[in-house]
């Protein structure tokens, strides 16, 4: 197994969708609304266009994993599509892609980033807890988008 970490490239569109759409369907069918993966069809424009990032984690160019980052201004970011095949889970990869995130994050000044989940999702939980998240009662009123129910925050 060699893992490799890039930087979105859109010949990885159809896979990065399709790992997230079968992972929120067949895991988390239950905690997830309508227009689920709208921001999926322009990741450049959604997440790279304005400062943010959306990292894969490959295995033989297979996209085995995906986590991004949405520019908010004021140095705050709001961290999205964390997201591991199943198989490949608890080998590392998942703090990996944090820990690259977070990196690109420290090197373009970043302050604040924000994330959102659901109560049922407790392993996520756990790992944003682990990775230094804290957690907060809601996320800013001007980061709307989130749909979840727990809240973290980490400071840079």
């Amino acid at each position: 197994m060699s893992i490799k970490f890039i930087q979105y490239q859109p010949k990885y569109h159809y896979q990065v969708y399709n790992l997230i759409k079968s992972i929120l369907d067949s895991e988390y069918a239950h905690v997830i609304c309508a227009g689920k993966y709208g921001d999926l069809d322009k990741i450049e424009e959604n997440y790279i266009k304005d400062g943010g990032i959306f990292w894969l984690a490959l295995d033989n160019n297979t996209v085995i994993g995906t986590i991004a980052l949405r520019n908010y201004g004021l140095s705050r970011g709001l961290v999205k599509r964390m997201y591991v095949k199943k198989e490949y889970r608890r080998q590392g990869i998942g703090k990996r892609l944090m820990k690259t995130l977070l990196d690109f994050a420290r090197k373009n000044n970043y302050t604040k980033l924000y994330l959102g989940t659901t109560e049922d999702m407790e392993d996520a939980i756990r790992f944003y807890s682990k990775m230094g998240f804290k957690k907060i009662k809601s996320l800013p009123k001007d980061i709307p988008e989130c749909r979840g129910t727990v809240f973290f925050e980490y400071s840079i």
